[in-house]
């Protein structure tokens, strides 16, 4: 919120997503990733399945498969328990 990131030109979260995802040859429609600011948003344009937490900027929160109203850390313990009961 009151940061700013500097990074080398085409360095980012999405670009980091394709090496990992080329590395172990997984589909981008297998990929899911969770997220809350403005630096995830090229990793969520890769991945199928976007977990947003209650803190999480709009622009994320409109484009997440799943949403979590608890904020941080709760939010996460949160998505992780419903990928797991939505996979078993």
């Amino acid at each position: 919120v009151d940061s700013v990131l500097i990074l080398p030109v085409d360095i980012d979260k999405g670009r980091g997503l394709k090496n990992v995802l080329e590395f172990y040859k997984i589909k981008s429609d297998e990929a899911g990733v969770m997220g809350d600011g403005e630096n995830d948003l090229p990793m969520f344009e890769i991945a199928k399945y976007r977990f947003t937490v209650g803190n999480s900027i709009e622009s994320l929160v409109k484009i997440s498969t799943f949403h979590s109203e608890k904020k941080y850390s709760e939010g996460s313990i949160e998505i992780l328990n419903h990928i797991l009961e939505n996979i078993y």
